[in-house]
């Protein structure tokens, strides 16, 4: 019977790890400007201003169901998200095929911003309000 226990413990740690991430999630979220990583490719400083003009004046709200809309300055967009240890994946409903926006959310659980594979690559990130 000692056994039984510590296996139900251990799936309900490993479930309320998931629900927290997403509990913290709920809500607004206001994007910031952030400095970009200095990079002699132009394209990586266009991607950074752009990223900078997209975080500003944006709004990201997530509710309990799954669901998030994002409001910005020249448009909005909604759609599903999930949830996978601390990372955030946005899948926008659009007519147009889009891809999938992972955001990855800080230890603290204040900010949340794009996951990067290179340390150039822009940034959005939002600040929960």
């Amino acid at each position: 019977m000692g056994m039984r226990h510590i296996i139900i413990s251990a799936v309900l740690i490993v479930l309320c790890g998931c629900g927290s991430t997403k509990s913290k999630l709920i809500g607004t979220w206001k994007g910031v400007q952030v400095p970009q990583s200095g990079s002699p490719n132009f394209r990586d400083a266009a991607a950074g201003a752009m990223g900078n003009l997209v975080a500003s004046g944006s709004t990201l709200e997530f509710n309990k169901d799954g669901r998030f809309k994002w409001s910005m300055v020249m448009g909005a967009g909604q759609g599903t998200y999930k949830v996978a240890g601390k990372e955030v994946t946005l899948n926008f409903e659009s007519l147009a095929p889009t891809q999938p926006i992972t955001f990855v959310l800080a230890d603290d659980g204040k900010t949340l911003s794009t996951k990067k594979d290179f340390g150039s690559d822009a940034t959005i990130t939002f600040e929960k309000q």
